[in-house]
C-alpha cells in the first residue's frame, strides 16, 4: 500500500511545484529587478509545500527534475 500513497504524494508535489514555478515566473516578468531570484527555496516553510517534509521535497524534486528533462527531451551529457 506504500507505493500508491507515494505516487499520490508525488502528484500533489508536482501540482504544488508547477504552481510555485508559474507564480515565480510571473513575479519575475512583472518585476523590473533583473537580479531577482526566480525560484523561491523549496522547503516545508513554503505554504504550498507545508504538507511535505524536507526529505520528501528533496526526493520528489530529484524525480521532478528527471521527469521534466525526459518530457523536454533533455539528455544529460556524459562527464569526461
Amino acid at each position: 500500500m506504500l507505493r500508491p500513497i507515494r505516487i499520490e504524494l508525488y502528484g500533489e508535489y508536482v501540482l504544488a511545484r508547477m504552481d510555485i514555478s508559474q507564480k515565480a515566473l510571473l513575479d519575475f516578468l512583472d518585476s523590473e529587478d533583473d537580479d531577482q531570484e526566480v525560484m523561491p527555496e523549496l522547503t516545508p516553510q513554503h505554504p504550498k509545500l507545508a504538507q511535505f517534509t524536507q526529505d520528501e521535497i528533496e526526493s520528489f524534486e530529484f524525480i521532478y527534475q528527471k521527469d521534466m528533462a525526459a518530457i523536454h527531451g533533455i539528455k544529460k551529457r556524459p562527464s569526461n
